[in-house]
């Protein structure tokens, strides 16, 4: 809904200049209203992507998403289960990003990534809910 709105008024916005620049009629202005919305959210559907962070990419590109979920339990624990059962501790980020470096002691694929790439993965599982 947010989206659109702002859609709606910048398309409106970028009318409003054309019409001061070229002398656009109002019933003209009116008939490429909705070619400029459909315009103006292609661009930001297709410019999605590019919103998506390295904790995102990560988690794809490592295929977490075959063990875990982000509410029930599969062949490992939920995103929101990992949270809950490190809510409240302060060292949780480091354990778990050492985790993802090393392998942990269970079955898990060891993730090569930076320091501050892995952090952003924890983040991320610790924010589930």
């Amino acid at each position: 809904m947010l989206v659109s709105c702002c859609v709606t008024r910048l398309s409106r916005i970028a009318l409003r200049e054309l019409r001061k620049t070229r002398q656009i009629h109002p019933k003209e202005l009116k008939m490429k209203l909705p070619f400029t919305n459909v315009a103006a959210i292609t661009t930001l559907a297709i410019s999605g992507v590019a919103f998506a962070g390295t904790a995102e990419d990560l988690i794809a590109s490592n295929k977490c998403s075959s063990c875990h979920t982000a509410k029930t339990t599969a062949k490992g624990p939920s995103w929101a289960s990992v949270a809950e059962k490190y809510k409240g501790d302060a060292a949780a980020p480091a354990k778990l990003a050492e985790m993802l470096k090393t392998g942990g002691k269970e079955d898990h694929k060891k993730v090569a990534a930076s320091d501050a790439d892995l952090k952003a993965v924890v983040d991320v599982v610790l924010s589930s809910k």
